[in-house]
């Protein structure tokens, strides 16, 4: 009876391992990245332009194309000469920059000074944190910013801690400051989104948005070490809009010209952009957007900005002008992972996967799929095998119920765990 068990015991444990090793080595054997195409938006009146790239099945070389909305192609010199505001180093090498595009002066220092960019990922989002946030002093006398000597914890019970990690110890006095800052703005607790950018390499510090217990957003900054807590919908352009906003991811991106200040994620997966000296929030006009799975990218220049918002089986381009209106609108699908042959056979070789790791999360978790229906098909027909398998091995059929289990679920995994254990008759 012990003997049994252990196999039993034995023939689970490989068909686990199984499940999680075959069908990852079927993945890094045949998967191929989806050819997503490079989209760019052009301000001299050609529309959206594509830079895509196709490799060959058989000498597995890349080839470029470049094209627009229509599919007409375009050599390398043409296309470029399209998109003055992204290739204008090569352009004034050539000779070729405009002076003037819609009547706007061109200068490279102008352009360099509007271009920006945000790209937010899934696995950007749920990932973990660990709760010590950085607050600067933004009236230092310095030219530049400094890394504090302390770091700021908030409790759930309103209880603000400042800590020095040389210490390990709490400092009571600005603690006790900080924690009268919040009940002074009439902060309700707990925290329920807060967004910084901790990095002293930045050309200003917008400081520390704080969302609490009502979704109402908070600013918090720190002057000749006295902080400042103030509810943003209170100063901000469009304070109804402010007030009916629940974040649930925040985003704090500096940038020189202070156009845009933070991007915000609400509690319907609608993003946000807040803009501008007056706070002004502006709502993205993408379709559908889920960040647990899609991701989100927004590249900015002198005249224009470009949302990309890229699903698993579909791309969507959004171009605006500076005021956000938008100007033109492009969809396309692309082949998503699912579609791919090679993951339609993995479906059917594997009715049962799991991993610890997942692309659109920084969390180590338990991840489980199933495969398809018609993978009952194949486990049926390996069952069949393994048993005209032991009968011309002369095996005891009916000692064997175990593995006949093990094969109807588990499919592939479940007969190769069964081959690999020692049978006891």
């Amino acid at each position: 009876m012990t003997k049994h068990l252990a196999r039993i015991f034995l023939l689970l444990s490989a068909a686990f391992l199984l499940a999680y090793y075959l069908p990852f080595a079927w993945h890094v054997l045949t998967a191929r990245r989806a050819r997503v195409p490079f989209v760019q938006y052009s301000d001299t009146g050609h529309g959206f332009l594509f830079t895509r790239y196709n490799i060959s099945p058989e000498t597995r070389d890349v080839s470029i194309r470049y094209t627009d909305a229509a599919g007409r192609a375009y050599e390398r010199d043409a296309f470029e000469q399209m998109l003055p505001l992204t290739y204008f180093m090569q352009l004034e090498k050539n000779g070729a920059m405009p002076k003037t595009i819609n009547g706007v002066k061109i200068t490279p220092s102008a352009i360099r000074r509007e271009m920006w960019s945000l790209r937010v990922r899934p696995d950007s989002l749920d990932t973990p944190a660990v709760p010590l946030y950085t607050v600067f002093e933004t009236d230092s006398g310095r030219a530049r910013l400094e890394m504090p000597d302390d770091y700021m914890r908030i409790h759930k019970n309103g209880r603000v801690e400042f800590l020095s990690p040389k210490t390990n110890k709490v400092l009571p006095e600005k603690s006790a400051l900080y924690t009268e800052a919040f009940a002074n703005a009439q902060f309700a607790f707990p925290v329920t989104a807060l967004g910084s950018k901790p990095n002293p390499r930045k050309s200003y510090d917008e400081g520390i948005y704080i969302a609490d217990a009502n979704g109402q957003l908070f600013r918090l900054l720190q002057a000749k070490g006295m902080p400042r807590l103030a509810r943003i919908a209170d100063t901000a352009a469009d304070p109804d809009a402010w007030r009916a906003l629940r974040p649930r991811h925040i985003i704090i991106n500096e940038i020189e010209t202070r156009e845009l200040r933070a991007f915000i994620i609400d509690d319907t997966g609608q993003p946000w952009l807040v803009t501008g000296k007056d706070y002004r929030l502006i709502k993205l006009p993408v379709t559908n957007y889920n960040p647990t799975t899609d991701s989100l990218a927004i590249r900015a220049n002198l005249l224009s900005r470009l949302v990309l918002l890229q699903k698993e089986d579909s791309l969507e381009a959004v171009a605006l002008d500076r005021n956000y209106t938008v100007l033109d609108r492009h969809e396309e699908k692309i082949e998503s992972r699912d579609q791919q042959p090679a993951a339609k056979i993995a479906k059917i070789l594997f009715p049962l996967r799991w991993w610890l790791v997942d692309s659109d999360s920084g969390y180590f978790g338990f991840y489980t799929k199933t495969g398809a229906a018609c993978s009952l098909a194949l486990n049926a027909i390996l069952l069949l095998g393994y048993i005209i398998f032991l009968k011309l091995r002369r095996h005891n059929l009916r000692a064997q119920l175990p593995e006949y289990a093990l094969i109807a679920i588990g499919g592939l995994c479940g007969l190769i765990a069964a081959l690999l254990v020692p049978r006891v008759e």
